[in-house]
C-alpha cells in the first residue's frame, strides 16, 4: 500500500519513488525495466538498548540438588528442559555494565572449537598436511548470519551426541531451521550469494542433514547437495583457486563426485576448467588425482546404460569403447601406485592380526564378525591420510574391475549379425573387426545369402585377458580390512566417516554376486553400526 506508513512491502527503490512495486525477487520488474538498481526488500532496523533492568534479574537463583534443571540447562538459558522448545522460556544474560561485549561470538567459537576437537584427529594420527575445510572456519575474522547459525546447528548437534543431551539436540534443530531461512535470504541477495560464507553454510547444513537427518529421508541432504553444486558452478572455477574457497571446493568435490556416481550422470566437475583452474596454486596430490578418474566414471556409466536400448552391434561397439577406457584407467592407477610407493620410505600398509570381530557393529554381530574368521588380518597405516588415499584407490579399482568383468560378459554372450557389422562400413571399430569378421568365411552356415542372418559371437581371444582384474573381490577385501584402522577411537569422526563411502561402493558392487555373500553381509553389518552416528544411512538400501 503506497502512502500508508508501516504497510508498504515494496522494494526500497520503488518505496522512495512512491510507485507501485511488482514485488518480484530478488529484483522487482519495475527497477529492471527502468534500468535502476533495485535496493531490495530488507528494511533498516534500529535496536535500542533497554537500560531498565528488572530488580530480580541480578538475584542469584539457587537450584536444589534434586532439581531436574542441570548446570548445562542453566548455561543454555533454559528454565525447564522438559517443556517443548516452543514453550520454554529463555533467560538472557543481563549486562553488569553499560559497555558489555556480546558473548555470542565467543560462545559460538567455543562450540566450533569443541566440534573440531572431537571430529578431527591430531596431527600424529591424521598425518602431516592433513587438513579439513571446517578448520578454516575458526580462522575467519567474522561470520555472516547464515554461517553463524549453520555453525551453531552442527556444533550443538555434535555436543548433543557426545553428552547425550536432548536439550542441545532441540536447540541444534532450532538453529538449523533458522539457518535454512538465513540461507534463503543470502541466496536472494546478489552481494551475499557468491560469498565464501554462503557456500560454507550450505555445506554445513548438508553435514547437519547427514548427522541428524531431521526429516527421516534423503530429500534434505540431496537438496543441499544440489544447491551446493549449483552454487559452486555459478561461482566459477576461479573462485576456488586459493584460501578458504579452495578448501571448500575440495570438500564439495568429493561429495559431488559420489553424488554423481549414485545418479550415474556426468558432472561439471569432470570438465576441462574444473579439472585444472582450482589447482593452479595448489597442485593435485595423489588423492585428488584418483578422484579425477572417479569423476569420469558417471560419464562412462551413462554411456554403458545406452547398451540396454541399442541394437546388438551398437552395444558391442559401446562395450569395446568402455573396456578400452577401463584399461587406460587401470594403467594410470598402476603408475600412480608406484609413485605412491616411492613417496615414503617403507610399505604403504602392513598386515597385523585383527581384533576379534569388527571394531564397530550394530546390536547383533554377523556370524563372520563374531567368529573373526572372515578377516583375521587387518591393515595398518602410517597415518589416516595415507589410509584415505588408498581407500580411494581401492574404491576406483573396485569400480574398474567390476566394469571390466561385466563388459567381458557382454562380449562373450551377446549374439550379433555379421551383416550388421558389415553395414557399419567405415564406422566399424577396429577392435570389433578383430573379434567379428565382416565377411562370411568359407562354408558359413548362412551360405553367403544377404537375406539370411549370420549370427556369431565376439572372438574373446582377440582382446587382452583380464587375469587378476577379473576378481573384484580383491580390492573389496582390501577396503574391508581397513575398517578396523579407521574406526579406532583416536581417529575420531574423520576416521570412521572416511570408510563409509568406500565400503558402500564395495557392498553396492558385490550385492548381486552370491559368491561374495559373506563379504557383503559383513560390510552391511559394519554400515548398520554407523546408523547411530550417521542416521542418514538408515535411508540407504542396506
Amino acid at each position: 500500500m503506497v502512502g500508508v506508513p508501516g504497510r508498504s512491502k515494496a522494494c526500497n527503490t520503488c518505496k522512495k519513488r512512491r510507485i507501485r512495486c511488482g514485488l518480484e525477487r530478488p529484483q522487482c520488474a519495475n527497477c529492471v525495466k527502468s534500468n535502476r538498481l533495485c535496493a531490495g526488500y530488507q528494511r533498516e532496523r534500529v535496536f535500542i538498548v533497554n537500560q531498565a533492568v528488572h530488580p530480580l534479574s541480578h538475584t542469584a537463583q539457587k537450584v536444589k540438588p534434586d532439581s531436574p534443571e542441570t548446570v548445562d540447562d542453566q548455561d543454555m538459558g533454559i528454565t525447564n528442559p522438559k517443556l517443548p522448545i516452543w514453550k520454554q522460556k529463555h533467560r538472557h544474560p543481563k549486562p553488569s555494565t553499560s559497555r558489555q561485549i556480546s558473548l555470542i561470538p565467543a560462545y559460538r567459537q567455543q562450540l566450533l572449537d569443541n566440534y573440531i576437537r572431537t571430529t578431527i584427529p591430531d596431527v600424529s594420527h591424521a598425518g602431516p598436511g592433513a587438513t579439513w575445510w571446517v578448520q578454516s572456519l575458526a580462522q575467519l575474522p567474522s561470520h555472516t548470519p547464515v554461517l553463524a547459525t549453520a555453525i551453531l546447528a552442527v556444533s550443538l548437534s555434535k555436543a548433543a551426541s557426545v553428552h547425550h543431551d536432548a536439550n542441545l539436540r532441540l536447540q541444534s534443530l532450532e538453529h538449523y531451521t533458522t539457518g535454512l531461512w538465513e540461507l534463503q535470504k543470502a541466496l536472494w541477495s546478489p552481494d551475499e550469494m557468491y560469498r565464501d560464507e554462503t557456500l560454507a553454510a550450505c555445506l554445513l547444513l548438508a553435514v547437519y542433514e547427514l548427522i541428524e537427518c531431521p526429516g527421516g529421508s534423503r530429500v534434505g541432504f540431496i537438496s543441499h547437495q544440489d544447491g551446493a553444486a549449483r552454487l559452486v558452478q555459478l561461482r566459477g572455477p576461479e573462485a576456488h583457486v586459493d584460501g578458504f574457497g579452495h578448501a571448500m571446493f575440495l570438500a564439495y568435490r568429493n561429495m559431488g563426485i559420489l553424488h554423481g556416481l549414485d545418479r550415474r550422470t556426468p558432472l561439471f566437475l569432470a570438465e576441462g576448467d574444473w579439472m585444472t583452474v582450482p589447482f593452479q596454486k595448489h597442485p593435485k596430490g595423489m588423492g585428488e588425482r584418483i578422484w579425477d578418474a572417479i569423476a569420469q566414471a558417471p560419464r562412462v556409466f551413462q554411456r554403458t546404460d545406452e547398451m540396454q536400448r541399442s541394437v546388438p552391434v551398437r552395444s558391442l561397439c559401446i562395450a569395446l569403447e568402455a573396456l578400452e577406457y577401463c584399461w587406460e584407467v587401470d594403467g594410470d592407477l598402476e603408475k600412480l601406485y608406484k609413485e605412491l610407493e616411492a613417496s615414503i620410505p617403507g610399505p604403504l600398509f602392513w598386515p597385523e592380526l585383527a581384533e576379534k570381530g569388527t571394531a564397530v557393529g550394530g546390536e547383533e554381530e554377523c556370524d563372520e564378525a563374531r567368529e573373526g574368521t572372515l578377516f583375521p588380518v587387518a591393515y595398518k597405516f602410517f597415518n589416516l591420510r595415507m589410509a584415505m588415499v588408498l581407500l580411494s584407490y581401492w574404491s576406483l579399482l573396485t569400480i574398474v574391475y567390476n566394469g571390466m568383468m561385466l563388459l567381458h560378459r557382454v562380449l562373450e554372450t551377446l549374439p550379433v549379425d555379421r551383416k550388421a557389422v558389415k553395414a557399419l562400413g567405415d564406422k566399424v571399430p577396429a577392435a570389433l573387426l578383430r573379434g567379428i569378421s565382416a565377411d562370411c568365411p568359407p562354408g558359413c552356415a548362412c551360405g553367403g545369402d544377404p537375406d539370411v542372418p549370420c549370427i556369431v559371437r565376439f572372438d574373446m581371444s582377440t582382446i587382452r585377458p583380464l587375469e587378476h582384474r577379473g576378481n573384484v573381490l580383491g580390492p573389496v577385501r582390501d577396503i574391508c580390512q581397513t575398517v578396523e584402522y579407521c574406526t579406532q577411537p583416536q581417529m575420531r569422526d574423520m576416521g570412521w566417516t572416511s570408510i563409509v563411502a568406500p565400503l558402500t561402493i564395495a557392498v553396492e558392487t558385490i550385492k548381486e554376486y552370491d559368491w561374495c555373500r559373506r563379504e557383503r553381509e559383513w560390510g552391511r553389518h559394519v554400515l548398520r553400526g554407523f546408523h547411530r552416528q550417521l542416521p542418514y544411512l538408515k535411508n540407504m538400501w542396506y
